[in-house]
């Protein structure tokens, strides 16, 4: 039988206590080959500080995810739905390359069953907080225009609709 790699030249090997119900077993332990996993993915190895510093940001959009969207001042309560909706803006924003084509809000918001202004109001609440901003991503100018453009449209349909049912004037 092959004995256990130790970790250390003649060191102990190190075990873990994990528990499972009632049950407790001693399982051994090795360290992560961070450095070796860094250098598989882009050839270049990572200190442990740039890991800490890694895992310390995913935690904190983690906890994003966990709390409620506030929108003008209002908040909305953390519903596991609006949960699953963060973390499916996060991947979209982190792993943008998971996905076959980059998706519009509006795609998305299709299968996810939701609508494209909830997940732009996500979009935006995770940029402001990290600062994080993706290529497919309008910037606040463009935001801004297309909101005015909407203000526009919308208050042309009111004034056709006060006027009369029949209105001809075309919209486009």
């Amino acid at each position: 039988m092959k004995k256990p790699k130790r970790e250390h030249q003649g060191g102990a090997q190190k075990f873990a206590v994990e528990r499972a119900g009632d049950s407790v077993a001693r399982v051994p332990v090795s360290e992560f080959p961070f450095d070796d996993v860094c250098a598989a993915l882009d050839g270049q190895p990572r200190s442990a500080l740039d890991v800490v510093a890694a895992a310390e940001a995913f935690s904190q959009m983690l906890e994003w995810t966990l709390e409620p969207l506030t929108n003008k001042g209002r908040s909305t309560v953390a519903t596991p739905r609006m949960m699953l909706l963060k973390l499916a803006v996060l991947r979209l924003i982190l792993l943008p390359h998971s996905f076959d084509t980059t998706p519009t809000l509006t795609a998305l918001a299709k299968e996810w069953g939701t609508n494209k202004q909830k997940l732009s109001r996500i979009v935006v609440s995770f940029r402001d907080r990290f600062g994080v901003v993706s290529t497919w991503m309008k910037s606040d100018s463009a935001r801004e225009a297309y909101r005015v453009a909407s203000i526009q449209k919308n208050a042309v349909s009111q004034k056709c609709v006060q006027v009369s049912k029949n209105c001809v004037h075309s919209h486009p």
